[in-house]
């Protein structure tokens, strides 16, 4: 259980980088990040962000990411950058490559490969705990179809964002 001090600086931190006043140029540094391959018939590359500052080397929580339809998937710097103020947060961030996606092909497979991953989570956090599922603009199709298989216990929270002109002007 993490105190409300806890809580408070996280959600400062997260503030800083991401409110309005926030430049988009710079993001954390000393964020420890590697990828890991899942593989199998369709590989997934996960980028993996490990959290600093948070007590006893415990993640606050895991965020798995199901980006949306973007040639560079997990390369894109905006949401490099995204993940690493969640890191620096002291959330554990795990941000597949939807094959689909990065091939701008929003087909239901990517629910099957991000289901993949879910399953996996314990590879990166041995406690294997429920993740905050963050879904951008298509991802969501990924998301949704994730916790419609694995119900609301497979998660923490389900945050579904949408992107630039996922609706048309007055609507």
């Amino acid at each position: 259980m993490h105190s409300p001090f806890a809580r408070a600086a996280a959600f400062a931190t997260v503030a800083r980088w991401l409110g309005p006043w926030a430049g988009t140029a710079t993001s954390p540094a000393g964020i420890a990040q590697h990828d890991d391959i899942l593989e199998g018939d369709r590989p997934i590359r996960v980028r993996v962000y490990h959290p600093r500052g948070h007590p006893r080397g415990r993640p606050r929580s895991v965020y798995l990411i199901a980006p949306g339809l973007h040639y560079a998937g997990a390369d894109d710097p905006r949401q490099d950058r995204f993940c690493r103020v969640l890191a620096t947060a002291g959330h554990l961030v795990l941000a597949p490559v939807l094959k689909d996606f990065a091939d701008l092909l929003p087909t239901p497979r990517v629910i099957d490969d991000f289901e993949r991953v879910w399953r996996a989570r314990g590879r990166w956090d041995p406690e294997v705990r429920p993740p905050v599922i963050f879904s951008i603009s298509f991802g969501s199709l990924a998301s949704i179809g994730l916790a419609a298989r694995v119900g609301a216990g497979g998660l923490a929270r389900l945050i579904l964002l949408r992107g630039p002109g996922a609706h048309p002007e007055g609507t």
